[in-house]
């Protein structure tokens, strides 16, 4: 076991609970509204041209969508290789 799990379960047992106050009964229970956030855009320059990169196309996507775009070209490379002919 770990020392941060055996500090968790020490001070969980040892942890007092609050009574229930006529102030916790009376005040309603509001839920948290978490405001949505947009992903945050990485934009990279595409330059499949090869003229420069006054020439290279600006993509934007977000950090799951590059992974995803990583991903793939890895699994592409992989499959490339591994058909080998004679």
């Amino acid at each position: 076991m770990s020392l941060f799990a055996a500090i968790f379960l020490i001070s969980s047992a040892i942890a007092p609970t609050e009574p229930v106050s006529q102030q916790n009964v009376d005040t309603p229970v509001q839920p948290a509204v978490a405001a949505k956030k947009k992903p945050k855009k990485i934009c990279r320059a595409d330059d499949r041209t090869g003229q420069g990169s006054r020439t290279a196309k600006r993509i934007c996507k977000t950090a799951e969508q590059w992974g995803l775009v990583e991903r793939e070209s890895v699994d592409g490379q992989i499959e490339s290789m591994g058909t080998k002919t004679r």
